[in-house]
């Protein structure tokens, strides 16, 4: 029998979310839904219907060319069975990929949750987003939106690798994100600087362009 879950989207590759070209997996819907969120296109819940057996079908066409996998949101946590189901999946069948998990609560919040998934994430980023620290996150992490997250290394044999490249993407890709169309719509995968969508609105703007970008949060949900 499939599982249902949630999905905002996929794509392949990801290489600001994590060390090397990674699949980027995210879940739809978020009730933490915090002020400055640049993924507000993620927050309402049962939209983007899906089943596992089609998101194991998209890994698999792209998992031979990947070096790990990111999954995001919205809240994964929110969906459990979903995100434990797909989890186990990666596991079992590629060991070799890195998993990386964000999520928005606080670490001690997924105890039970992280309890029953033992050995299937390698690296988790949680805490929630936090607009007034998101310009100190520079200092920190490269694959943090604001400086209150924290890293946890559930698999202490990746250290090394993540702890190495993130350095590198620290120094060299700050500020880069993985840009990819959808018809009209134009999704952004990375750590954006404080008010840069508003900054790149404002900027087409000048040119006679009008973009409706995910930041205008209570007023339009849609992402540019």
């Amino acid at each position: 029998m499939d599982f249902p879950l949630n999905l905002s989207r996929m794509h392949f590759p990801v290489t600001t979310l994590g060390p090397g070209r990674r699949i980027g997996i995210w879940f739809q819907g978020c009730s933490l839904q915090c002020p400055g969120c640049v993924s507000v296109d993620t927050w309402k819940p049962n939209k983007g219907r899906t089943s596992l057996q089609a998101v194991f079908k998209q890994v698999d066409d792209w998992a031979l060319e990947a070096e790990g996998i990111t999954i995001s949101g919205g809240e994964p946590f929110e969906q459990p069975e979903a995100l434990q189901l797909l989890l186990q999946y990666l596991k079992d069948k590629y060991p070799s990929l890195t998993t990386l998990v964000y999520s928005g609560f606080a670490f001690s919040a997924l105890e039970n949750a992280l309890e029953k998934m033992a050995g299937l994430i390698d690296v988790l980023i949680s805490e929630p987003f936090d607009l007034s620290l998101s310009s100190l996150q520079s200092s920190q992490h490269p694959w943090f939106g604001s400086a209150n997250q924290q890293m946890h290394f559930l698999n202490e044999s990746v250290i090394k690798e993540f702890l190495l490249l993130e350095t590198k993407q620290k120094e060299s890709q700050l500020h880069e994100v993985d840009a990819m169309f959808d018809g009209e719509q134009l999704w952004m995968a990375g750590i954006l600087e404080p008010d840069a969508l508003q900054k790149l609105s404002d900027q087409l703007a000048k040119q006679g362009h009008k973009i409706i970008h995910s930041q205008l949060t209570g007023q339009n949900k849609q992402r540019t």
